[in-house]
Parts: structure tokens; sequence; C-alpha cells
């Protein structure tokens, strides 16, 4: 899923951002309480041209519940060169479920929207940009199901 980091050369960057303006509507102030910090300290550490702050990593997950967002761990992958898939909760029963038809949806879905794009001989920038949502849908379905089968009793 390509991601807009809106210019943010690094995480603490982001973060700060982020903290600033809450995808959860949390305020600033609220956030740096919840995470019993005081405002300056929280600041002071989300701020990159101080030296004497560092935000800690294990900070890092409480900051990402209290924003809402996943942001950052998409920020991490991209500069990984991969990719963070959220996994829907889905509960299967049986050997043809829920989950093994969406996976077989989805992928006739990303096939289906390849094979149009190709059908003028070249793939444009809204092919590829389908094409991309609809691979990563199917990709999602099939993490969604390996982490079922993970988890099921034996």
């Amino acid at each position: 899923m390509t991601k807009d980091f809106n210019g943010h050369r690094n995480l603490v960057e982001l973060l700060h951002h982020l903290a600033h303006k809450a995808p959860s509507g949390k305020s600033f102030t609220q956030i740096s309480e919840l995470m019993n910090k005081s405002y300056s300290g929280l600041s002071s550490e989300l701020n990159t041209g101080l030296e004497t702050h560092k935000f800690g990593a294990g900070d890092l997950l409480l900051l990402m519940e209290l924003t809402d967002s996943d942001v950052p761990i998409h920020f991490l992958a991209a500069r990984r060169n991969g990719v963070f898939i959220k996994l829907p909760s889905i509960s299967a029963k049986g050997p043809v479920d829920q989950a093994s038809i969406k996976v077989i949806k989805e992928f006739g879905e990303l096939m289906a929207t390849y094979a149009e794009a190709l059908e003028d001989g070249s793939i444009d920038k809204q092919d590829r940009r389908d094409i991309l949502k609809e691979g990563y849908e199917a990709i999602e379905s099939i993490m969604s199901l390996m982490k079922h089968v993970e988890n099921m009793e034996e």
C-alpha cells in the first residue's frame, strides 16, 4: 500500500506530526498525560532539533495506540522496503470457509484488474494504483487465512 508520509524525513518528525494531529482526536496534552510525560517533556522528545531528549522505542506502541494510527509502522516498513498489513479478525469453520473463499475472491479481482489494464498494451498511473490496491487486498486476505490456520487448535 503506497503511503504518503507528508514529506517526513524520519520517524521522530512523523511522530511529532502525528501527536499534534492525532486521528483519535486526542490533543497533544491528553496524549502526553496518558503517556505519563509532561507536555514539554514529550515535546522535547519529539523535537528532532534537540539532542538532549530522545523518544524511547518502548513508547512507540503506546503513542500509536493513543493516536489510533498505524502510520509509523507503515513508515518503518517502507523504509525497510517492506509493507505492513493489518490483519482483520476472521472466524473460520470447516475446510471451505469464509477466509479461503475471500482469498480466492481477492486473487480473482487482482487478476481481473491486471488483465483489464493490459488490454491496451500499457499500464498507466491509474491502472498501477488499481493493481496495487487489489494486490494488497489479496495479500491481506492470504495473511488472514494463514494467521487463522496458525491459531487453529490441533
